[in-house]
């Protein structure tokens, strides 16, 4: 005898109206309830060591195709991700959950329907400029910019290690205060070089090198001056 086919999970039992014929026999008519139960699924999570990119993420969850039927698709959801590193929410780690399936035929696992996971920060270089400066009895420090930062956000660097004599192999240092990020190359070397003498820097004690005679040693007093600072 002919019967409908049913293949969908549901909540409601569906109703089926059948007929037995057999030689020998008068035909018999009834009604059976036939339930078909969602299927369990097994879940697959992808990687759990993310990286800081400006956008909320969460590590992927998808059904292994083993737990599905033929060509059947099913798609997990899951809960919200995260957008900071760690380091920023001062978490040790996030939790994501599956919290349901695209096909209705199937059903999470009992277990393994979570994870946890953690989202790093992102590695920037710093682009390091003037570095390398003349003596001007002022403080010098190179310059320090930033690249790899994510577009659209803004990320203030400062830089210590300043001098003012002049001297080789100096270091200055990089640092910012956002903790989605971290520096890859956080110092860098500088150095201040000797300001040269010139003869305008320099001046006797006396108009155009001329001495009275004193009948006596005379010893001219040299006065170096660079701008209007006596050296």
């Amino acid at each position: 005898t002919d019967c409908p086919a049913y293949k969908d999970a549901g909540d409601e039992a569906y109703q089926i109206n059948y007929e037995v014929t057999a030689t020998g026999y008068n035909a018999y008519q009834g009604t059976a309830s036939v339930k078909i139960n969602q299927k369990e699924v097994e879940l697959e999570w992808g990687s759990t060591e993310l990286t800081y990119n400006g956008k909320v993420q969460a590590p992927t969850a998808t059904v292994k195709k083993s737990s599905l039927c033929g060509d059947d698709t099913c798609t997990v959801i899951l809960s919200d991700g995260k957008k900071d590193s760690n380091a920023k929410d001062k978490s040790s780690n996030y939790t994501v959950k599956a919290t349901g399936l695209s096909n209705a035929n199937y059903k999470l696992p009992a277990s393994g329907i979570e994870t946890s996971y953690t989202i790093t920060p992102k590695e920037i270089s710093v682009k390091w400029t003037d570095k390398e400066f003349t003596y001007d009895r002022t403080a010098h420090k190179p310059t320090a910019a930033l690249d790899g930062v994510v577009n659209g956000e803004k990320v203030d660097v400062s830089v210590s290690g300043e001098h003012t004599n002049a001297g080789k192999d100096y270091t200055a240092t990089a640092s910012i205060s956002d903790a989605n990020y971290v520096l890859a190359n956080a110092t860098t070397s500088f150095a201040i070089n000797p300001k040269a003498l010139t003869d305008k820097m320099l001046s006797l004690d006396s108009t155009n090198g001329e001495y009275a005679f004193t009948n006596s040693s005379i010893t001219p007093v040299v006065t170096v001056k660079d701008g209007s600072a006596v050296l």
